[in-house]
């Protein structure tokens, strides 16, 4: 190639670039909100994501929610409690007004670092203050404004290294107090610290409040406004009881032995106690079992440190057993909740005056089974009551309840304080030929449903509130979608009766075709984890099939009009009861679908395929091996293009916190292209839920990856010939949160929709839909850094030339075959010298055709793979030649025809007019004397292209010839 055609070919790449995915200005959502403007970026230049999930539907956060405290200030009460919805345990909080939340998806205010655990709060000098246990052994705290804002940069140590615990706080007019029990001297003591309103440690590592023998726990603390009164339950004596002391302002404790609150030597148990100051006094309740059931009492205790009512009194009357206390007083009125145990575990609430005296006692919620750990804080002119509650019978949730200065309860059964957005989990996604079609699993219900959006080619997200797909009781989850080019076919796993393979139509409008879901599979034992396909015009969908006993893989066709040709399931891979054949995927190849899935039959997990006819026909009973390495192989992913299908797959390689993603390719034939397999990515960590999509220039793979100590998703493309360009991967989404469970959808001319699941913060802190356009070329250079490859004989041999950009590699390594299909040797590994242009002599070139391909290692730890193509004996290209198509214009249903020859490996593809390929319809070396071709009209899908201008394209490493033609409608 002449210099000048270099310059050409170059700007013809840009310019194909820019027409192609050029774009207006793109208007992402931000990751902390909701944008009105729902446009893609693209992958390129660390563009942001742009969440593709709709606006979110606040409802039950995930996981657990437990033991929540509260405190009130400048007219908000702040609730925090343990939340699971993230697996670790973390603190969150939310601010309440009246009967509503503030912050509906709460906020954490830890840092993640460790468990964390005991969470509990007051308010002082105008912010919060939030106290926890983190870990096993430190006591952390932060501020939180009364608009919801975590003050400082991060958490603040107040006891670290001592195996201090289960903090409470209160707040006198100059200070807060914490106060834990703390193991540090071998033995369970009381310690406390000083923290001023701007969040300063007056007693970095704690002060000794109580250290006599045995055990001092579940310490409470209240104020008088100077002073403050900490509580505690005490084991020195033969049975659990009440202990208190005093501590001043200045941090002196003023009962260095404790004041005896209630230490009767019965037998009895006095356990789990709160305090508050009631105005004149304070007041103390304890759980105690002196009569048979558990019930609360309590007791007055003077600011000298005087116990006003002997060993306490019985508060409140109730049928059942009193757990766990918690009170707060409001004027001349105590409010006392307690976990009663009658029928069911409910949380009630009394009125008491200041001495103690009950009036009668209110359910707060008869609903659920399993309420407990009630908190009450005095929140304006009532009191505000929150809770632990297992009433939706998945996990534990906050709800809170508004009681009234006369006792009342406000709100029938309380309202739900520990929510997020809906989560959205597992997308998948396809191309129709107009529009992208994204499907996930929705908790907006409570439960898992699918929903879908449309994404269009340039990015807009059309269904920003999402299409309710499978919106039924139980949960629907482990979507699907394939586009046969007019409609979509989603499939799931529904576990109502029992567990099942459903699906639904959805046309390119975005309409659910039919009233009730189709029944892909229903037979009996559980099926799961479906995949789907489709040949232009029927779909096929896979899953792992228990109606044996162990895992089996089936499959049915369904007809483009949604009729299941397979009623009972077609075998694809059975081996017996003894082993399991599970994680199923399928794409389809030319002729046949290509289904791929994990097989313990050897023992550890491997790869295995099968191809299976447009008619059902299994071509494979026994499957194909695809991954032969002694390490587990999981998790597979397919796509195919031209003539062969790219399998990617997670090998373990050292154990849970090691794995790789590899690959191999498999020909039309079933034959296997690579019998050892290619590594994608080996970089630290784990990467895995591999996916796999195919256009021109080859294979656009992306994982999960942990490299960074968080789950990111990385991406890299792959030549058509199977070669990585970049092995190390590059970065699609590196956001601070999780991001996981990638997916791609090829929508032509190199350009790929990706979307993944990732953690969002505020107002969603639940994972969503998050997406990207991008490009097969926008994960290499933008343009080609090696250009001018000539390989031509000469007296000494065959001579091998480039030219490439200076500065930009570090090394070329120089490798020959002797056939078109065959293991590669490496000639020659040259240093870069900067300079732009490098030749290599092969001078034991032998008389047959050689074939040639230099890999380039970059300046920054890539590898990037060019071809010289092959080399006949006589050093020429010898004829290259490209008929007309005929007919042309052409109409279809029908076919073009047209010959090629030429002396070298070709191909030969039809593009349109912004030089996207549709189909490759030839590769390899045409037979002497040339080959006739033809085209049926169809993209690489198999879907019937639009009336317009196209091309056929002749290409060798050398050469390029291009022939018009017409689709005419």
């Amino acid at each position: 190639m002449r210099p000048g055609e270099v310059r050409a070919a170059i700007l013809w790449i840009v310019l194909t670039f820019c027409v192609v995915f050029a774009s207006p200005p793109l208007e992402a959502a931000s990751r902390t909100g909701e944008a009105p403007a729902v446009r893609l970026p693209l992958l390129s230049n660390g563009s942001p994501a742009t969440h593709l999930g709709g606006v979110p539907e606040y409802g039950r956060a995930s996981g657990d929610q437990w033991f929540p405290e509260l405190a009130f200030g400048d007219g908000v009460a702040l609730a925090v409690w343990e939340d699971g919805r993230w697996g670790a345990t973390e603190v969150y909080a939310a601010r309440v007004s009246g009967n509503e939340v503030l912050d509906p998806s709460g906020f954490p205010v830890g840092s993640g670092q460790d468990t964390q655990r005991f969470p509990a709060c007051a308010f002082g000098g105008g912010s919060f203050l939030v106290v926890w246990q983190e870990g096993l052994d430190r006591i952390m705290a932060r501020r939180v404004s009364p608009g919801g804002e975590t003050l400082g940069a991060e958490p603040f140590v107040v006891c670290g290294g001592t195996d201090a615990r289960s903090p409470a706080v209160a707040s006198s007019d100059s200070h807060f107090l914490v106060v834990w029990h703390d193991i540090r001297g071998g033995e369970t003591d009381v310690y406390g610290a000083r923290v001023t309103f701007s969040g300063d440690v007056l007693d970095p590592g704690g002060f000794l409040i109580c250290g006599e023998r045995n055990e001092q726990t579940e310490v409470a603390v209240a104020s008088d406004g100077t002073d403050f009164l900490v509580i505690w339950q005490d084991r020195r004596l033969a049975n659990w009881s009440i202990y208190g002391s005093r501590v001043d302002a200045s941090g002196g404790v003023l009962d260095v032995f404790g004041i005896p609150v209630c230490n009767l030597l019965d037998g009895n148990a006095r356990t789990v106690p709160d305090v508050t100051y009631g105005g004149t006094s304070y007041a103390v309740l304890w759980q105690d079992g002196r009569n048979v059931q558990e019930k609360l009492f309590g007791t007055r205790v003077s600011v000298s440190g005087a116990v006003l009512d002997g060993t306490g009194v019985e508060v409140c009357s109730s049928p059942g057993g009193q757990y766990d206390p918690a009170v707060s007083c409001h004027a001349d009125t105590l409010l006392a909740a307690w976990r009663d145990v009658s029928v069911f575990e409910n949380v009630m609430v009394c009125r008491l005056d200041t001495l103690l005296a009950g009036g009668t006692a209110a359910t707060l919620c008869t609903v659920g089974e399993l309420e407990q750990a009630p908190s009450v804080c005095v929140a304006g002119g009532e009191w505000l009551v929150a809770w632990m509650d297992f009433r939706s019978g998945i996990d534990d949730d906050v709800y809170a309840c508004r009681v009234s200065a006369g006792g009342t309860p406000q709100d029938p059964c309380g309202f739900l304080v520990s929510m997020t957005g809906n989560a959205q989990r597992n997308p998948r996604a396809a191309y129709g030929g107009a529009n992208h079609l994204v499907v996930w699993e929705d908790y907006r219900a409570g439960h898992r449903d699918i929903y879908a959006t449309r994404v269009s080619p340039s990015g807009e997200v059309m269904d920003t509130l999402g299409i309710a797909v499978a919106s039924l009781f139980g949960n629907q989850y482990w979507a699907d979608v394939s586009s046969n080019g007019s409609n979509f076919l989603v499939v799931w796993t529904d576990d109502r009766v029992p567990t099942d393979i459903y699906g639904h139509r959805v046309n390119s409008s975005g309409e659910v075709l039919e009233d009730q879901p189709i029944p892909v599979s229903t037979y009996d034992g559980m099926q799961g984890a479906p995949s789907v396909a489709n040949d232009g015009a029927t779909y096929f969908c896979v899953w792992e099939d228990y109606r044996d006993g162990n895992g089996d893989i089936y499959g049915a066709r369904v007809s483009s009009s949604g009729l299941v040709l397979e009623s009972s399931g077609l075998l694809v891979s059975v081996q017996g009861a003894e082993h399991s054949q599970t994680s199923p995927r399928v794409d389809f190849l030319d002729t046949t679908y290509v289904v791929v899935w994990e097989d313990d039959r050897n023992g550890d997990s491997d790869i295995y395929a099968a191809r299976v006819t447009r008619q059902g026909e299994v071509l494979d009973s026994s499957g194909i091996r695809i991954s032969s390495s002694p390490k587990p192989d999981m998790a597979p992913s397919v796509s195919c293009f031209g003539e062969e299908c790219l399998v990617l797959w997670e090998e373990r390689s050292s154990g849970p916190t090691d794995s790789d993603v590899r690959g191999a390719r498999l020909n039309r034939s079933g034959e296997l292209l690579d019998t050892s397999s290619v590594a994608v990515s080996q970089a630290s960590g784990l990467q895995f839920e591999p996916d796999v999509a195919s256009d021109v220039g080859g294979y656009l793979a992306v994982w999960t990856d942990t490299r960074c100590g968080n789950t990111d998703v990385y991406g890299t493309p792959l030549a058509s010939a199977g070669d990585v360009v970049d092995p190390g991967g590059a970065g699609v989404s590196k956001s601070p949160d999780p991001e996981e469970s990638p997916a791609l959808s090829e929508q032509g001319g190199g350009a790929f929709l990706i979307v993944w699941s990732g953690v969002s913060g505020p107002p969603y802190e639940a994972y969503r839909i998050w997406g990207k356009l991008g490009a097969w070329s926008e994960l290499t250079p933008a343009f080609p850094p090696v250009w001018e490859l000539t390989a031509e004989r000469v007296e000494e041999g065959v001579r091998l030339s480039w030219r490439a950009l200076p500065g930009f590699f570090q090394r070329f390594d120089v490798q020959r075959r002797r056939q078109s299909q065959g293991s590669w040797e490496t000639l020659a590994s040259l240093p870069a010298s900067g300079a732009g242009d490098y030749f290599w002599v092969d001078e034991e070139a032998a008389a047959v055709v050689p074939y040639y391909r230099l890999l380039c290692a970059t300046t920054g730890g890539s590898l990037l793979v060019f071809e010289f193509g092959a080399v006949d004996a006589a050093g020429s290209a010898g004829r290259f030649h490209l008929g007309l198509p005929t007919p042309n214009p052409a109409v279809f249903p029908g076919e073009v025809t047209f010959d090629v020859e030429a002396r070298t490996p070709v191909t030969v593809d039809v593009v349109n007019v912004r030089g996207a390929v549709v189909r490759r319809v030839y590769s390899g070396l045409p037979v002497s004397g040339g080959r006739l071709l033809s085209w049926d009209g169809r993209d690489w899908r198999g879907r019937d292209v639009a009336p317009g201008v196209y091309f056929l394209k002749l290409s060798s490493a050398m050469h390029t010839l291009t022939r018009k033609l017409v689709v005419l409608d």
